[in-house]
């Protein structure tokens, strides 16, 4: 600290490993002979959506031309901004009950602890609007909801700038499916009404 009492060059050295491990991950161009740095897509991707430079790294790893639905919502689930959604103990009776009537989503159900099954589960039950007893669960519902949202927009925008047609597809109608609230087995024309009666359309009496 005596030959550095500002700090000065500890905070270049830190701002500099910062710099190179985003070139590595692509999501900027460093220039370190002249000390630039340029953006890319996939980094406006991140900054627009506020993604994690961990999850973003994973989206980019992962996602490829002919990734499927269930793999889709299962690297969604597997975002650095859900690791700490752990299930708690007072949590596990409700998980289970509501992993037995799971009907969307792939889940392995020994697995009930693990925060990925967790988020699964919990998008599934705000999309058929099952009703929470846990309190805990109702806050990460509202937490997962909220930033699922813009990891759906940001898996879209990474698959139109990759030219992914089949990867944007399903990342576009997942959005619709969140947006609407929609149950994934619905009527394409149920994402026009708001909670109205749709009648022959899905087969209801």
């Amino acid at each position: 600290m005596r030959e550095d009492p500002s700090g000065h060059f500890i905070l270049l050295e830190k701002v500099t490993e910062s710099v190179r491990r985003l070139n590595r991950m692509q999501l900027i161009r460093y220039n370190e002979q002249n000390e630039t740095v340029y953006p890319t897509d996939m980094g406006r991707i991140a900054s627009n959506y506020y993604i994690n430079v961990g999850t973003m790294s994973y989206f980019m790893e992962n996602l490829k031309p002919h990734t499927s639905e269930e793999m889709f919502m299962y690297h969604l689930a597997h975002a650095d901004e859900f690791k700490q959604l752990d299930a708690r103990k007072e949590e596990f009776d409700e998980l289970k009950l509501l992993m037995n009537d799971i009907r969307y989503m792939t889940v392995d159900k020994t697995c009930f602890n693990e925060s990925y099954t967790k988020v699964l589960v919990l998008f599934e039950v705000y999309l058929r609007q099952i009703n929470l007893r846990t309190f805990s669960l109702i806050a990460d519902l509202a937490y997962i909801v909220q930033n699922s949202a813009r990891l759906l927009r940001a898996m879209f925008e990474i698959a139109m700038n990759k030219n992914y047609a089949n990867l944007a597809k399903i990342a576009l109608r997942w959005c619709q499916i969140l947006d609407k609230r929609l149950r994934p087995d619905s009527h394409p024309l149920k994402q026009m009404t708001i909670n109205s009666f749709v009648g022959k359309l899905t087969n209801q009496n």
